[in-house]
């Protein structure tokens, strides 16, 4: 991380000093990338809302997109659940509306999450039931760990021990 955000740093203050805002989002993105890494949630959420605001302004969807996917998990990592799930919505509303970032499931999957962390375990249920559907369109398989990691816990709330152990165990394969 640490020469990925000097790169970034230094493409930032040259596209600053070119008065490339858009160039300058790119760096942001790169340096929330690096804060991320670091555990420093907080500046990366302030990176990231300036380029998300910065790629709205330019009408690019694609890496407002982007960086509103990595200001929801900033978001739950910092334990505000709440706003990563009304960020996470905002993801999955612009990737519906054409301008997808990543796969629909992976947004799908960190709905489900926070939907489980909340208590919501039936919404999370219905998220993970969307995000098997959408992987399976796209024949997508890279996040399958994950669809079982959430599969799993809500298995485990819901008092089905061994189910819940069965999609663990899957996932650490």
């Amino acid at each position: 991380p640490i020469a990925s955000e000097m790169y970034a740093t230094h493409a930032r203050e040259t596209y600053v000093s070119l008065d490339n805002k858009h160039g300058e989002a790119c760096a942001l993105i790169t340096l929330a990338d690096a804060s991320i890494g670091r555990g420093d949630f907080d500046r990366s959420l302030r990176y990231l809302q300036q380029a998300a605001q910065t790629f709205r302004q330019f009408k690019d969807a694609y890496n407002e997109n982007l960086a509103l996917n990595n200001m929801a998990f900033a978001c739950e990592q910092l334990g505000d659940l709440r706003q990563a799930r009304v960020i996470y919505g905002r993801a999955r509303a612009s990737y519906d509306a054409g301008n997808g970032c990543g796969n629909l499931h992976i947004i799908l999957c960190n709905l489900g999450g926070v939907a489980c962390a909340l208590g919501d375990y039936a919404q999370a249920a219905d998220y993970a039931t969307q995000a098997e559907t959408a992987a399976l369109k796209l024949n997508s398989h890279d996040d399958d760990a994950r669809l079982h990691m959430l599969r799993g816990d809500i298995a485990w709330h819901s008092g089905l021990d061994s189910v819940a152990h069965e999609h663990y165990c899957v996932a650490e394969k």
